[in-house]
């Protein structure tokens, strides 16, 4: 049952690399990668150094899941079939 409740404080470490992760984890958990990826961007120093990484990935798999949704909708509109 304690995994069910999350407790945060609302003092000046919200600011902080443990709070900035935390939203980004319930970004991620509500499928929001963009945003994630946003909050991940306030992370300053050796945290987004260490996050360095993901955010490289996640970045690769935005476009990626933007072209291919680009690709969807051009082939229902028509636009790619051959002439």
């Amino acid at each position: 049952f304690g995994d069910a409740v999350t407790v945060r404080g609302e003092n000046a470490e919200e600011a902080g690399a443990p709070a900035i992760l935390s939203r980004a984890k319930d970004a991620l958990d509500a499928g929001d990668l963009e945003g994630a990826v946003a909050i991940i961007g306030n992370l300053t120093g050796e945290p987004a150094a260490a996050m360095a990484d993901w955010t490289e990935s996640a970045n690769r798999r935005i476009t990626l899941e933007t072209g291919l949704k680009a690709l969807r909708l051009g082939m229902i509109g028509g636009e790619n079939q051959a002439q």
